[in-house]
């Protein structure tokens, strides 16, 4: 009988070389489930989702600016109040405040509007006024044409060099709403006050037309936050 210590398996035994296979199988799965999760995080990061409705997601992969960038906008093009074309490009160069409403909106829109115009009156007082723009989208342009939008910012004081009102078809604003700006938009149920449902947001876009943040425009006390940041990207 044979009562010295059991056997070791030599590296050449089969049964070894069957474990060391299947673990290094292992190990590299393991590697490269992290490899593509590294690569497709950066190319795809995962959505950020705010009260408003926001859904996007930092897109800036290199630097560390503050605001980061959350995303660069496509080129649109729609009609000003004074009824001539108006795209984005004529806002490059310039730090810009966008936000969605439509003059027979009863409940969100003169809030938010007067929000917009608290704001305006702050920034008018800034030494680089004429470095920045406001943009109102009307999300109901059926309704909301350029004669409409004119006496609507004429109501509100707007002023017609630096504030501007944009209105288009449905389907251009309403593709302009979810698919570049990344915001809400839809018909109410047949119940409600207003006949839209849109987001409130307050949409910052810095000189290059990239997406900087978003403040809640029915809020009092982000205007002051959005103020802040104006500041620190008139320093970029």
């Amino acid at each position: 009988m044979n009562t010295g210590p059991p056997e070791t398996p030599s590296a050449s035994s089969p049964r070894l070389q069957k474990l060391l296979i299947v673990m290094m199988g292992i190990v590299a799965l393991g590697v490269t489930v992290m490899v593509v999760i590294s690569v497709f995080g950066k190319r795809n990061p995962p959505p950020a989702v705010d009260g408003n409705g926001f859904k996007g997601g930092v897109i800036e992969p290199q630097g560390k600016l503050d605001p980061p960038v959350l995303r660069k906008l496509e080129d649109f093009r729609l009609t000003e109040r004074d009824g001539q074309p108006f795209a984005m490009e004529e806002l490059r160069g310039n730090i810009w405040i966008a936000n969605f409403i439509f003059t027979r909106c009863g409940g969100m829109c003169p809030v938010m509007t007067t929000h917009m115009s608290d704001v305006q009156s702050e920034l008018k007082k800034h030494e680089k006024w004429k470095d920045m723009r406001l943009v109102s989208i009307s999300v109901d342009p059926d309704h909301d044409t350029p004669e409409i939008l004119t006496a609507y910012a004429n109501q509100w004081k707007a002023d017609p060099d630096q504030w501007v009102f944009l209105t288009g078809t449905r389907d251009e604003v309403w593709k302009l709403t979810k698919e570049n700006f990344l915001l809400p938009v839809d018909d109410a149920p047949a119940d409600a006050a207003d006949p839209i449902i849109h987001s409130p947001n307050f949409v910052l876009v810095d000189r290059e037309g990239r997406v900087r943040g978003f403040f809640d425009g029915m809020k009092k006390d982000e205007r002051a936050k959005l103020l802040g940041t104006i500041e620190k990207l008139l320093k970029e």
